[in-house]
C-alpha cells in the first residue's frame, strides 16, 4: 500500500477538523449521532496531529518556536486585546473568563499560529480540505434527503440557511481549486468532476433559498473578477470566456430556479417591508441598550432573539470594547490580505486570502458564524489569517 505524502496527510487531517467543525449543523433527528462529542473528538485528532508535526519540525529550537514573536505582528496584538477584553467583560458580568482564554488558545494559537506554520502550501491545503469537507455533507444530504420534495432544501442540516452556507463554501472552494491554485493534472475524472460539482453547488445554493449565501457568493465572484481585471493583464483572454460560459450556463440551467427560490423571496420580503426579517430594528435596540462590558452570555436568551450579526452579538454580550477590537482586527486582516496580494507576481493564489475574508465577513453581517469554533467557515478564516501572519513574520526576519 502506497504511503501518504506529508502534503496529503496535512490535507486529510485538516479535512477531519473541518468535517468535525460542521457537525454542530447536523439535524440529529435525521442523523442520530452525538454531534457535540464527535465534533470535539475530530477537532482533537486533527490538532494533535498538527501539534506533533510542529514539534517534529522545530526539534532544534522548540521553545522559541512555541512562543510567537508578538512584537513583530500588530495583528496578533489586536487579537490578544480582543480576547482579553472578552475575558474582562466576563469577569465583570460574574462569569468565568473562559471564552477569552479559548480565543487565545484555540483560535489564535492552534488555528492561526500552529497549524499554518507546519503546512508547506497552507492555502492549497485549506481550500482542498474545505472542498472535501463540504462535499462530504452535500453527498450525505443528497443520499438521505431528496432535494426535490422540499421547498427550502436543508439536507441533513438543521435549516436551509446552513445548507446555503455549505453549498456556497463548496462553490468557493471548487472555483479556487479550478482557477486560482495552479496545479496541472492529467486526470480526466478530476477535469470533468470539478465543473459538475460547481453546477451542483450552485443548484443547492438556490434550492436552499438562502439569501445571505447567494449574495455573499455573487458579490465575492464580482469582487474577484474586478481584482483580476484590475491587476492581471491577461484577464480578458483567461477569464472572459469562462465568465461568459458560466453566465450562459447559469441562464440556461438555473433561470427558473433562481426566480422561484431567490428572486421571488426577495420580492416578497421587500413587499412586506421585512427585507431583514426585523433584524435591523432589533440591532438598533441592542445599540441603544449598549454597555461598556455588555450584559453577559445570556443576554440574547432573555431577549428571545438571536443577533444575526457578529458586531451586535459582541455588543450585547461583551460590550463596546470587544466590538472595537474585532472591527480593527477585521480591517487589519483586509489590509494585510491586500498587501499579501501585492507581495507576489504570477501567482493567482495570492488573491485567495482577500476574497475569502470578504466572503467570510459577508456571512457575519446578516448572520453570525463567528466564535471560537462556531463552524468550519470560522476555522477556515482563522487558518487563512494564519497564512497572512506567517507571511508577515517571515518578511520581518
Amino acid at each position: 500500500m502506497k504511503k501518504l505524502s506529508l502534503r496529503n496527510k496535512n490535507i486529510l487531517f485538516l479535512t477531519i477538523i473541518y468535517i468535525g467543525g460542521f457537525f454542530n449543523l447536523i439535524d440529529t433527528r435525521i442523523v442520530k449521532v452525538d454531534s457535540i462529542l464527535i465534533r470535539h473528538v475530530m477537532f482533537a485528532i486533527g490538532t494533535l496531529y498538527f501539534f506533533f508535526q510542529f514539534i517534529k519540525a522545530n526539534q532544534k529550537n522548540l521553545l522559541k518556536a512555541l512562543l510567537p514573536n508578538l512584537k513583530n505582528s500588530k495583528i496578533i496584538i489586536v487579537w490578544l486585546l480582543f480576547a482579553t477584553s472578552i475575558s474582562l467583560a466576563q469577569i465583570i458580568n460574574q462569569e468565568l473568563p473562559t471564552t477569552g482564554l479559548l480565543y487565545i488558545l484555540i483560535s489564535f494559537y492552534l488555528l492561526m499560529y500552529l497549524i499554518p506554520s507546519v503546512i508547506e502550501k497552507p492555502l492549497e491545503a485549506i481550500f482542498t480540505a474545505s472542498f472535501f469537507s463540504t462535499l462530504f455533507y452535500v453527498v450525505i444530504s443528497l443520499l438521505v434527503v431528496s432535494p426535490f420534495e422540499i421547498r427550502s432544501y436543508k439536507g441533513i442540516l438543521l435549516n436551509s440557511n446552513q445548507m446555503g452556507l455549505i453549498a456556497s463554501i463548496l462553490l468557493f472552494s471548487t472555483l479556487v481549486k479550478m482557477f486560482l491554485i495552479k496545479k496541472s493534472t492529467k486526470n480526466l475524472f478530476i477535469k470533468i468532476s470539478m465543473p459538475i460539482i460547481t453546477i451542483l453547488s450552485i443548484a443547492l445554493l438556490l434550492l436552499s433559498q438562502s439569501r445571505t449565501a447567494f449574495v455573499a457568493s455573487l458579490l465575492t465572484f464580482l469582487i474577484t473578477l474586478f481584482l483580476l481585471i484590475k491587476r492581471e493583464k491577461l484577464v480578458m483572454k483567461n477569464y472572459l470566456l469562462p465568465t461568459l460560459i458560466t453566465g450562459t450556463l447559469f441562464t440556461v440551467l438555473f433561470k427558473d430556479l433562481f426566480v422561484v427560490r431567490i428572486w421571488d423571496k426577495f420580492v416578497r420580503k421587500i413587499g412586506a417591508g421585512s427585507l431583514t426579517d426585523g433584524r435591523f430594528e432589533f440591532w438598533l435596540k441592542v445599540v441603544k441598550d449598549r454597555k461598556i462590558f455588555g450584559f453577559g452570555r445570556n443576554y440574547f436568551y432573555f431577549t428571545k432573539q438571536t443577533a444575526h450579526n457578529v458586531f451586535i452579538n459582541f455588543l450585547g454580550t461583551y460590550g463596546i470594547l470587544p466590538v472595537i477590537f474585532i472591527a480593527v482586527f477585521f480591517i487589519m486582516t483586509i489590509l494585510k490580505a491586500y498587501n499579501f496580494l501585492r507581495s507576489k507576481d504570477n501567482d493567482l493564489s495570492v488573491y485567495i486570502p482577500l476574497v475569502f475574508i470578504i466572503f467570510f465577513l459577508q456571512f457575519n453581517i446578516t448572520e453570525n458564524v463567528f466564535g471560537v469554533m462556531a463552524s468550519s467557515l470560522t476555522l477556515m478564516f482563522y487558518n487563512t489569517v494564519g497564512v497572512i501572519i506567517k507571511n508577515e513574520l517571515k518578511e520581518r526576519f
